[in-house]
Protein backbone atom coordinates (compact mmCIF):
# COMPACT_ATOMS: atom_id res chain seq x y z
CA UNK A 1 0.00 0.00 0.00
CA UNK A 2 1.39 3.46 -1.10
CA UNK A 3 0.06 6.63 0.80
CA UNK A 4 0.42 9.71 -1.15
CA UNK A 5 0.18 13.03 0.80
CA UNK A 6 -3.20 15.16 0.78
CA UNK A 7 -3.08 19.04 0.40
CA UNK A 8 -4.92 21.47 2.60
CA UNK A 9 -7.63 23.50 0.36
CA UNK A 10 -9.25 26.68 1.99
CA UNK A 11 -12.63 27.63 0.51
CA UNK A 12 -14.03 30.88 1.04
CA UNK A 13 -17.71 30.96 0.15
CA UNK A 14 -19.27 34.35 -1.35
CA UNK A 15 -22.94 35.08 -1.88
CA UNK A 16 -24.38 36.72 -4.78
CA UNK A 17 -23.55 40.19 -3.87
CA UNK A 18 -20.03 39.47 -2.97
CA UNK A 19 -20.09 39.52 0.83
CA UNK A 20 -18.80 36.66 2.64
CA UNK A 21 -21.68 33.79 3.28
CA UNK A 22 -21.15 33.39 7.30
CA UNK A 23 -23.96 31.03 7.89
CA UNK A 24 -23.79 27.46 8.96
CA UNK A 25 -23.76 24.88 6.37
CA UNK A 26 -21.60 21.84 4.65
CA UNK A 27 -18.84 21.05 1.59
CA UNK A 28 -19.09 17.41 0.11
CA UNK A 29 -16.46 16.50 -2.27
CA UNK A 30 -17.87 14.36 -5.19
CA UNK A 31 -15.89 12.20 -7.95
CA UNK A 32 -16.30 14.16 -11.27
CA UNK A 33 -18.93 11.87 -13.54
CA UNK A 34 -17.16 8.42 -14.56
CA UNK A 35 -14.46 9.03 -12.23
CA UNK A 36 -13.74 6.58 -9.22
CA UNK A 37 -12.47 7.46 -5.66
CA UNK A 38 -12.34 6.14 -1.93
CA UNK A 39 -12.66 9.89 -1.31
CA UNK A 40 -16.07 10.69 -0.70
CA UNK A 41 -16.67 13.46 1.72
CA UNK A 42 -19.44 15.46 3.70
CA UNK A 43 -17.79 18.23 5.91
CA UNK A 44 -20.56 20.38 8.00
CA UNK A 45 -19.03 23.57 9.48
CA UNK A 46 -21.14 25.78 12.32
CA UNK A 47 -19.11 28.51 12.31
CA UNK A 48 -16.60 30.40 9.57
CA UNK A 49 -13.70 32.83 9.61
CA UNK A 50 -14.93 36.32 9.77
CA UNK A 51 -14.24 36.55 5.64
CA UNK A 52 -15.99 33.78 4.76
CA UNK A 53 -13.16 31.05 4.32
CA UNK A 54 -12.66 27.86 6.44
CA UNK A 55 -9.33 25.27 5.82
CA UNK A 56 -10.62 21.19 4.79
CA UNK A 57 -7.66 19.26 5.59
CA UNK A 58 -6.16 15.88 4.13
CA UNK A 59 -7.89 16.55 1.00
CA UNK A 60 -6.52 13.73 -1.66
CA UNK A 61 -4.89 15.62 -5.24
CA UNK A 62 -7.34 14.52 -7.03
CA UNK A 63 -10.00 16.35 -9.02
CA UNK A 64 -13.63 16.74 -7.40
CA UNK A 65 -16.94 18.42 -7.45
CA UNK A 66 -17.21 20.94 -4.47
CA UNK A 67 -20.26 20.80 -3.65
CA UNK A 68 -21.86 23.32 -0.79
CA UNK A 69 -24.66 24.57 0.69
CA UNK A 70 -25.68 27.03 3.95
CA UNK A 71 -28.44 27.75 6.14
CA UNK A 72 -29.38 31.37 4.62
CA UNK A 73 -26.84 32.32 1.80
CA UNK A 74 -27.20 29.48 -0.80
CA UNK A 75 -25.89 27.14 -2.79
CA UNK A 76 -22.76 25.76 -5.13
CA UNK A 77 -21.15 23.57 -7.02
CA UNK A 78 -17.89 23.85 -8.66
CA UNK A 79 -15.02 21.41 -10.13
CA UNK A 80 -12.14 21.20 -8.51
CA UNK A 81 -8.68 20.21 -10.09
CA UNK A 82 -6.07 18.17 -8.34
CA UNK A 83 -3.78 21.28 -7.74
CA UNK A 84 -5.85 23.63 -6.39
CA UNK A 85 -5.21 24.90 -2.34
CA UNK A 86 -7.60 28.30 -2.66
CA UNK A 87 -10.84 28.21 -4.04
CA UNK A 88 -13.40 31.20 -4.42
CA UNK A 89 -17.27 29.33 -4.23
CA UNK A 90 -20.09 31.77 -4.97
CA UNK A 91 -23.17 30.75 -3.85
CA UNK A 92 -26.73 30.95 -5.58
CA UNK A 93 -29.69 31.82 -4.15
CA UNK A 94 -32.54 29.49 -3.74
CA UNK A 95 -35.54 29.00 -4.64
CA UNK A 96 -38.72 28.66 -3.49
CA UNK A 97 -41.27 26.00 -2.93
CA UNK A 98 -44.63 26.78 -1.67
CA UNK A 99 -48.39 24.70 -1.34
CA UNK A 100 -50.89 22.64 0.67
CA UNK A 101 -51.78 19.70 2.00
CA UNK A 102 -55.42 18.77 1.69
CA UNK A 103 -57.90 15.71 2.38
CA UNK A 104 -60.08 14.07 -0.60
CA UNK A 105 -62.87 17.25 0.02
CA UNK A 106 -60.01 19.87 0.08
CA UNK A 107 -59.98 20.31 3.85
CA UNK A 108 -56.56 21.46 5.40
CA UNK A 109 -54.58 18.74 6.66
CA UNK A 110 -52.28 20.46 9.23
CA UNK A 111 -49.24 18.94 11.31
CA UNK A 112 -48.06 17.10 8.32
CA UNK A 113 -44.42 16.27 7.58
CA UNK A 114 -42.86 16.54 4.14
CA UNK A 115 -39.95 15.40 2.80
CA UNK A 116 -38.23 17.13 -0.11
CA UNK A 117 -35.43 15.95 -1.89
CA UNK A 118 -33.28 19.05 -2.76
CA UNK A 119 -34.39 21.08 -0.02
CA UNK A 120 -31.72 23.77 1.06
CA UNK A 121 -29.66 22.78 4.43
CA UNK A 122 -32.69 20.49 6.18
CA UNK A 123 -32.23 20.41 9.50
CA UNK A 124 -35.92 18.74 10.20
CA UNK A 125 -38.90 18.17 8.40
CA UNK A 126 -41.38 20.71 7.62
CA UNK A 127 -44.55 20.61 9.00
CA UNK A 128 -47.92 22.41 7.47
CA UNK A 129 -49.66 24.63 9.69
CA UNK A 130 -53.10 25.08 10.87
CA UNK A 131 -54.33 25.84 7.29
CA UNK A 132 -51.66 23.27 5.94
CA UNK A 133 -49.66 25.61 4.29
CA UNK A 134 -46.13 24.71 3.83
CA UNK A 135 -43.05 26.98 2.21
CA UNK A 136 -39.44 26.12 2.23
CA UNK A 137 -36.08 27.30 0.59
CA UNK A 138 -35.07 24.30 -2.14
CA UNK A 139 -31.96 24.45 -4.46
CA UNK A 140 -32.56 26.35 -7.65
CA UNK A 141 -32.59 24.63 -10.75
CA UNK A 142 -33.41 21.05 -9.99
CA UNK A 143 -35.97 17.80 -10.92
CA UNK A 144 -36.96 17.59 -6.81
CA UNK A 145 -39.55 14.86 -5.69
CA UNK A 146 -41.88 15.91 -2.92
CA UNK A 147 -43.72 13.50 -0.44
CA UNK A 148 -45.87 13.35 2.75
CA UNK A 149 -43.76 11.13 5.79
CA UNK A 150 -46.91 11.04 7.65
CA UNK A 151 -49.75 13.09 7.77
CA UNK A 152 -49.75 13.80 11.68
CA UNK A 153 -53.35 14.39 13.48
CA UNK A 154 -54.16 13.00 16.44
CA UNK A 155 -52.56 10.32 18.23
CA UNK A 156 -54.69 7.13 20.29
CA UNK A 157 -57.37 4.75 19.45
CA UNK A 158 -59.36 4.89 16.78
CA UNK A 159 -56.32 5.86 14.45
CA UNK A 160 -57.70 8.72 11.68
CA UNK A 161 -58.09 7.44 8.25
CA UNK A 162 -55.73 6.69 6.24
CA UNK A 163 -54.59 9.16 3.53
CA UNK A 164 -51.60 8.14 1.21
CA UNK A 165 -50.00 10.65 -1.25
CA UNK A 166 -48.67 9.94 -4.82
CA UNK A 167 -44.90 11.62 -4.35
CA UNK A 168 -44.82 14.58 -6.66
CA UNK A 169 -42.38 15.17 -9.37
CA UNK A 170 -41.35 19.13 -9.86
CA UNK A 171 -38.90 21.62 -11.29
CA UNK A 172 -37.71 23.91 -8.78
CA UNK A 173 -37.62 27.56 -10.47
CA UNK A 174 -34.74 29.96 -10.92
CA UNK A 175 -32.76 32.00 -7.84
CA UNK A 176 -35.21 33.29 -6.08
CA UNK A 177 -38.17 32.04 -7.99
CA UNK A 178 -41.50 30.51 -6.20
CA UNK A 179 -43.23 27.03 -7.40
CA UNK A 180 -46.42 25.67 -6.18
CA UNK A 181 -47.03 22.24 -5.18
CA UNK A 182 -50.53 21.16 -4.18
CA UNK A 183 -50.91 17.44 -2.51
CA UNK A 184 -54.24 15.59 -2.29
CA UNK A 185 -54.70 12.02 -1.39
CA UNK A 186 -55.19 9.51 -3.88
CA UNK A 187 -58.31 7.99 -4.05
CA UNK A 188 -58.77 4.79 -6.18
CA UNK A 189 -60.56 1.44 -5.57
CA UNK A 190 -57.77 -1.31 -5.89
CA UNK A 191 -54.97 -1.81 -3.51
CA UNK A 192 -51.62 -4.02 -4.40
CA UNK A 193 -49.97 -6.09 -0.94
CA UNK A 194 -46.77 -7.92 -0.94
CA UNK A 195 -46.54 -11.36 0.63
CA UNK A 196 -42.84 -11.28 1.96
CA UNK A 197 -42.16 -13.53 4.96
CA UNK A 198 -38.17 -13.40 4.20
CA UNK A 199 -38.15 -9.84 4.52
CA UNK A 200 -34.90 -8.06 6.77
CA UNK A 201 -33.87 -5.14 7.70
CA UNK A 202 -32.00 -4.16 4.05
CA UNK A 203 -35.30 -5.21 2.06
CA UNK A 204 -37.35 -2.32 0.64
CA UNK A 205 -40.56 -3.04 -1.33
CA UNK A 206 -41.81 0.49 -3.61
CA UNK A 207 -44.51 0.82 -6.50
CA UNK A 208 -44.37 3.10 -10.04
CA UNK A 209 -47.06 3.73 -12.03
CA UNK A 210 -47.19 1.88 -15.35
CA UNK A 211 -45.34 -0.66 -16.74
CA UNK A 212 -41.69 0.54 -15.85
CA UNK A 213 -39.03 -1.83 -17.22
CA UNK A 214 -35.96 -2.96 -15.40
CA UNK A 215 -33.15 0.12 -14.86
CA UNK A 216 -29.99 -0.71 -16.94
CA UNK A 217 -27.77 0.55 -14.58
CA UNK A 218 -27.54 1.30 -10.80
CA UNK A 219 -27.97 5.33 -11.14
CA UNK A 220 -30.81 4.35 -12.66
CA UNK A 221 -32.45 2.09 -9.99
CA UNK A 222 -31.39 4.65 -7.34
CA UNK A 223 -33.25 7.70 -8.81
CA UNK A 224 -36.18 5.02 -9.07
CA UNK A 225 -36.01 4.30 -5.50
CA UNK A 226 -35.85 7.61 -4.77
CA UNK A 227 -39.22 9.06 -6.69
CA UNK A 228 -41.00 5.51 -6.03
CA UNK A 229 -44.04 5.12 -4.15
CA UNK A 230 -43.54 3.41 -0.50
CA UNK A 231 -46.28 1.30 1.08
CA UNK A 232 -48.85 2.52 3.60
CA UNK A 233 -47.87 3.99 7.07
CA UNK A 234 -51.33 2.41 8.51
CA UNK A 235 -53.65 -0.30 8.46
CA UNK A 236 -56.21 0.28 5.52
CA UNK A 237 -59.31 0.19 7.97
CA UNK A 238 -59.03 1.43 11.00
CA UNK A 239 -61.48 -0.78 13.09
CA UNK A 240 -62.45 1.66 16.41
CA UNK A 241 -63.79 -1.23 18.73
CA UNK A 242 -60.06 -2.67 18.65
CA UNK A 243 -56.25 -1.78 17.82
CA UNK A 244 -54.88 -4.37 15.81
CA UNK A 245 -51.26 -4.73 18.16
CA UNK A 246 -49.59 -6.95 15.76
CA UNK A 247 -50.53 -4.48 12.68
CA UNK A 248 -46.37 -3.07 12.45
CA UNK A 249 -45.35 -6.73 12.39
CA UNK A 250 -47.94 -7.36 9.63
CA UNK A 251 -47.35 -4.44 7.84
CA UNK A 252 -43.55 -5.43 7.51
CA UNK A 253 -44.00 -8.86 5.83
CA UNK A 254 -47.09 -7.91 3.76
CA UNK A 255 -46.78 -4.19 3.10
CA UNK A 256 -49.64 -2.74 1.32
CA UNK A 257 -50.33 0.21 -1.50
CA UNK A 258 -53.97 1.29 -1.10
CA UNK A 259 -56.12 3.74 -3.33
CA UNK A 260 -54.66 3.07 -6.23
CA UNK A 261 -56.47 3.74 -9.52
CA UNK A 262 -57.22 0.87 -11.81
CA UNK A 263 -54.44 0.51 -14.13
CA UNK A 264 -51.10 -1.21 -14.75
CA UNK A 265 -48.01 -0.83 -12.04
CA UNK A 266 -44.89 -2.33 -11.44
CA UNK A 267 -43.48 -3.38 -8.10
CA UNK A 268 -39.55 -3.32 -7.48
CA UNK A 269 -38.62 -5.47 -4.16
CA UNK A 270 -35.33 -4.37 -3.46
CA UNK A 271 -31.88 -5.32 -1.01
CA UNK A 272 -29.69 -2.69 -0.39
CA UNK A 273 -27.42 -3.17 2.38
CA UNK A 274 -24.26 -2.79 -0.02
CA UNK A 275 -25.07 -3.19 -3.42
CA UNK A 276 -28.36 -3.87 -5.09
CA UNK A 277 -30.27 -6.77 -5.57
CA UNK A 278 -33.84 -6.19 -7.20
CA UNK A 279 -36.89 -8.21 -8.48
CA UNK A 280 -39.65 -6.55 -10.68
CA UNK A 281 -43.22 -7.51 -10.98
CA UNK A 282 -45.44 -5.95 -13.44
CA UNK A 283 -49.31 -5.11 -12.39
CA UNK A 284 -52.37 -5.11 -13.72
CA UNK A 285 -55.30 -3.38 -11.87
CA UNK A 286 -58.35 -4.30 -13.40
CA UNK A 287 -61.10 -4.38 -10.78
CA UNK A 288 -61.82 -3.32 -7.92
CA UNK A 289 -60.15 -4.56 -4.41
CA UNK A 290 -56.65 -6.34 -3.48
CA UNK A 291 -54.14 -7.97 -5.59
CA UNK A 292 -52.07 -10.43 -3.28
CA UNK A 293 -48.71 -12.05 -4.18
CA UNK A 294 -45.72 -13.31 -2.71
CA UNK A 295 -41.81 -12.64 -3.12
CA UNK A 296 -38.33 -14.86 -2.48
CA UNK A 297 -35.47 -12.70 -1.52
CA UNK A 298 -34.35 -10.60 -4.43
CA UNK A 299 -30.83 -11.30 -3.56
CA UNK A 300 -31.79 -15.36 -4.65
CA UNK A 301 -32.31 -14.94 -8.57
CA UNK A 302 -32.56 -11.02 -8.51
CA UNK A 303 -30.98 -8.59 -10.98
CA UNK A 304 -27.57 -7.43 -9.47
CA UNK A 305 -26.51 -3.51 -9.35
CA UNK A 306 -22.79 -2.33 -8.71
CA UNK A 307 -20.86 0.27 -8.87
Amino acid sequence: MILKPGRDVRVRLVRKDGQPALSKGWVRFQPPPGRESTFVWDYPFIKVEADGRYLLENVPREPFILEAETEADGTASLPLSADVTDVTVPLVPPAHLEGTVTDESGRPLPGTRLMIGCEVYPDELPVTDAEGRFRRDVVSGRECVLSVYDTGGPSGWPSPPLRVFWPRHFTSGGPGETVRVDLRPRTGPASVQVLFPGRGEWHRVLLVPGDVPMPSTIDAMRALMKSAVEPDPGPAEPRPERKDANWSDRSWHEPRFSHLPLGRYTVFVLESSAEIFALRYPVNLTEPGVHRFETPLPERGGVHFVD
